[in-house]
């Protein structure tokens, strides 16, 4: 009677360490997921299929959001490309690129082996707007591409608070460079803005122009006031227009070196910080 008792005291003990263990493994697991738990709750739940934009303000009506998605639906099921949106009141302080980016990778916008997803976060209440892009879109959809739309159409449409007008447009912008890239041909395009190259010549390189204004009108100085019969006249004159051509060919240069630079059933695609946008 003794000996048995003896030997179901271990086995009792043995048990109780094993829920220990178990509870502790528990415990420690529960830890580890806690933040990727607390991170997804932060951020807007993964849409429905079918379902490519979300709209937690109210500021696209709903053909809107009919042709947003139309145009969405139409890129994924001739290109595998994914394209979503999503429109809230804030980030609440957060910046909206890194936003952005973990809801994309949240969401899984893009199919998992081309990375090819692209999300558009558009916050009301901050004024801003960034357009996420996956690793596989880099080479054909720049970030100075992004950039250029993001300044030509959704700047001016959405300081007008034409939200729904705005970010269709720049979707269409993005599908013209998808349809490129992936030889088909969309209805969804047609329309699409023109995309200016060399938008703002005359503001981005205003201190070219002065720059070389200014030594211009310092050779015509030098020119018209040198003394007569001066032997050393040629020389420096010489010496000025040689400088005068040095900066014209650097103004050169700069100008052509801007010119270069350059939802739910999603597939899983993922995203590395790629993209554009800012204020409006």
């Amino acid at each position: 009677m003794v000996a048995a008792k003896m030997n179901i005291k271990p086995i009792s003990e043995v048990n109780m360490r094993m829920n220990r263990i178990l509870k502790t493994a528990f415990a420690l697991s529960f830890l580890l997921l806690l933040p990727s738990l607390i991170s997804a709750a932060d951020y807007p739940a993964r849409p429905q299929p079918d379902v490519f934009v979300v709209d937690e303000t109210g500021a696209l009506s709903r053909a809107d959001l009919e042709r947003i998605n139309s145009l969405c639906r139409e890129v994924e099921q001739k290109t595998t490309a994914q394209m979503a949106v999503l429109v809230i009141s804030s980030t609440d302080g957060r910046e909206i690129s890194m936003y952005a980016t973990e809801v994309g990778n949240l969401w899984g916008v893009g199919q998992a082996s081309r990375d090819n997803g692209l999300l558009m976060v558009v916050a009301i209440d901050d004024r801003e707007v960034f357009t996420a892009t996956g690793s596989g879109m880099e080479g054909y959809l720049t970030d100075a591409q992004i950039d250029k739309i993001y300044r030509q159409v959704l700047v001016p449409n959405f300081k007008n608070q034409r939200y729904g007008e705005g970010i269709y447009k720049a979707l269409q912008a993005y599908a013209a460079s998808i349809e490129k890239e992936y030889d088909v041909n969309l209805t969804s395009t047609k329309g699409a803005p023109h995309i200016r190259e060399h938008e703002g010549w005359f503001k981005k390189n205003l201190f070219w122009i002065i720059f070389g204004g200014f030594w211009v009108l310092l050779i015509a100085f030098m020119i018209f006031a040198k003394p007569k019969g001066s032997s050393s006249g040629s020389s420096s004159s010489s010496y000025w227009s040689s400088s005068s051509s040095s900066s014209s060919s650097s103004s050169s240069s700069s100008s052509s070196g801007f010119s270069s630079g350059g939802g739910g059933g999603f597939g899983g695609g993922s995203f590395s910080g790629g993209g554009g946008g800012g204020k409006w």
